[in-house]
């Protein structure tokens, strides 16, 4: 139950997932907020365009994702710190997702609701911000979405980080403690990039005076 663990729906870990059985993210067929890119693209494909080589290390991925609100406002309090410490990393991705789901009445009301979004969205943020909405595909995509991420809860937000071949490596949920936002920024994220590696001090010959 939530009330034993933070109201948080699912507990992060302070290590990676097993390389070896971390799952591909389930296929999203998205849209970009930035008008300037293709109406629709398909996660996580399009997010590992930059890619060729196919190394894991060569990227890591971190979506912000929320179902309602609720869980829109509280992404900030992830987003902010992580950005603050790799926004200026080019094999650090950031993407903010925003999924809604709903019936008739959500649907009659979804050109009012998509120009809320984008209306919301500041314009720095429009470069990595995308939306889904059910009426756009199958339900049946949502779905599996959510079930492959375990996102049953749509009143929170979700944290989930890729690697370069697009597995999910690390997943939380609901706003941040102190620990879990020092566990992702200092000790995950540099994880799945390249190491840097030791470097040898050079031998100083000795000068001869003529």
């Amino acid at each position: 139950e939530l009330r034993y663990t933070d109201e948080k729906p699912i507990v992060s870990t302070p290590l990676l997932y097993n390389d070896m059985t971390a799952q591909v993210l389930p296929p999203l067929t998205v849209q970009p907020l930035n008008g300037t890119t293709a109406d629709k693209q398909v996660f996580p494909d399009d997010l590992l365009t930059q890619n060729r080589t196919r190394d894991p290390t060569a990227q890591c991925t971190v979506i912000g994702l929320s179902f309602r609100d609720f869980g829109f406002q509280m992404l900030p309090s992830w987003m902010e710190p992580l950005q603050k410490e790799h926004g200026t990393n080019p094999r650090v991705q950031f993407v903010k997702l925003n999924v809604s789901e709903g019936g008739w009445l959500f649907r009659s009301m979804a050109p009012f609701l998509k120009w809320m979004i984008r209306h919301n969205t500041p314009d720095e943020e429009k470069e990595y911000s995308y939306m889904y909405y059910d009426l756009d595909r199958q339900e049946v995509e949502l779905s599996n979405f959510k079930f492959g991420l375990g996102l049953h809860n749509v009143l929170t937000c979700y944290i989930v980080l890729l690697d370069g071949l697009g597995r999910v490596r690390w997943v939380a949920s609901g706003p941040p403690t102190s620990d879990e936002l020092e566990v992702l920024t200092h000790r995950l994220i540099p994880k799945l990039l390249p190491q840097k590696p030791l470097s040898t001090p050079r031998k100083q010959g000795k000068r001869h005076r003529k």
